[in-house]
């Protein structure tokens, strides 16, 4: 299995030819018969950041990560406050269906 049958050159300008005409990649893989995986891993490796051998955070600038920082300290904030209006605690109705009552209130199926 793998890639080891395409030679660097042929990837490369599978590559070329997936940016050039900007058109999704199992379209693009589908011209030359090549996996559309295959295409895909070929695309991000040529990526300035897959090159420079940055991943995670380190690929990120130091506004993004800055941006991400915050973001996450935000949806903390809103994850925390869940099922709360001003602060206070708020219980939502469940309706009988919910409870696994029927119509009539009692269980479902009698």
């Amino acid at each position: 299995m793998g890639t080891a049958g395409y030679s660097e050159e042929f990837k490369r300008d599978a590559v070329a030819l997936m940016e050039s005409l900007g058109r999704c990649i199992p379209s693009v893989a589908r011209e030359p018969g090549v996996n559309p995986e295959s295409l895909r891993q070929w695309v991000a490796r040529s990526r300035p950041e897959a090159a420079s051998g940055a991943g995670g955070e380190g690929a990120l600038s130091p506004a993004e990560r800055d941006e991400l920082r915050r973001l996450r300290k935000q949806s903390a904030s809103w994850n925390s406050n869940a099922g709360s209006v001003h602060g206070r605690r708020v219980d939502v109705p469940v309706s009988g269906v919910q409870r696994g009552l029927g119509r009539g209130g009692g269980p479902l199926g009698r």
